[in-house]
């Protein structure tokens, strides 16, 4: 059985969006956001060391994490930033 102290990466990524979707419906922007960039860069170390065949890439949580970015900024009015990661979504 799988220790519950010691999380694996899947399991660390799970924790961290539902912390930034819960903030989020809450109206705590600013928490989400935390937690929604945390949730972005593991994705995004993800790929740059597994390339194409990382997991992030190969499920689309890279992509959602992107998208999730934006809309966050998008709440918080942050146009130059919801720009941004709507581009990368793009890019994807």
């Amino acid at each position: 059985m799988e220790q519950l102290d010691a999380p694996n990466s899947i399991s660390k990524r799970f924790i961290l969006d539902r912390k930034a979707n819960y903030f989020f419906k809450k109206g705590q922007k600013d928490s989400s956001l935390i937690y929604s960039k945390k949730r972005l860069s593991m994705d995004a170390k993800d790929e740059l060391q597994n390339g194409k065949m990382a997991s992030s890439v190969i499920t689309g949580n890279l992509y959602l994490s992107y998208t999730n970015m934006a809309g966050v900024y998008l709440d918080l009015n942050k146009l130059d930033s919801v720009q941004k990661y709507l581009k990368q979504a793009a890019d994807f």
